[in-house]
């Protein structure tokens, strides 16, 4: 990844490289996105970390959801697959869009 890249800034509407990487279905960009991220040197960046993958839009709509509403079953199945320091982004599935929406649903 770009030593200059800002993987933690967002657009207009609040979505991070990673929910845009996962909208478009760009599964190779999500993976570097998760294995740049996953190398958090500190405690305070673990969390930070975690909080990225799970990360909502201005809408509520995580990088999961985007990625299920376009029909990218294999972004879905690469961010299923975090496993981050203690972290798991299974657990944050009951999730809900500002319209009440999960990623199943989508």
């Amino acid at each position: 990844m770009h030593s200059r890249a800002n993987k933690n800034a967002v657009n207009g509407n609040g979505d991070s490289p990673l929910s845009v990487a996962a909208f478009f279905g760009h599964c190779s960009i999500v993976s570097l996105l998760i294995e740049h991220q996953s190398c958090a040197p500190s405690p305070t960046a673990v969390n930070a970390s975690a909080l990225y993958f799970v990360h909502a839009n201005e809408d509520g709509y995580t990088p999961l959801m985007l990625a299920a509403a376009a029909g990218h079953v294999d972004v879905v199945q690469r961010i299923l697959c975090i496993r981050h320091k203690n972290f798991d982004v299974a657990q944050h599935l009951e999730h809900l869009s500002d319209l009440g929406q999960t990623a199943l649903a989508l």
